[in-house]
């Protein structure tokens, strides 16, 4: 689930703090608005994509500010086929 997010006060990067409530899975694929985003915009968990079961870990995106102002829907992939999908309001 998602506990919050905050965009940076410039737009620039999105902060999002997800928790994982099953078992320990691993990221391997962000999209948003169904476009894959490339690796090197996005960290999990401080670059180990990992999402320990039982606590909230930081999703960090960057490069947002191309972003549409309003509603924006993220999708999180794992290795395991899990999959969350979820929206954003970017001001």
């Amino acid at each position: 689930s998602v506990d919050s997010y905050n965009f940076a006060s410039d737009n620039s990067n999105l902060t999002v703090y997800v928790r994982n409530s099953g078992q320990i899975v691993t990221c391997s694929a962000i999209y948003v608005n169904g476009v894959l985003l490339p690796t090197v915009n996005y960290s999990v968990n401080s670059d180990t994509n990992t999402f320990p079961a039982g606590s909230a870990v930081t999703l960090f995106i960057n490069n947002t500010a191309s972003w549409t102002t309003g509603q924006n829907t993220i999708k999180i992939v794992c290795t395991d086929t899990t999959q969350r999908e979820f929206n954003v309001n970017k001001p």
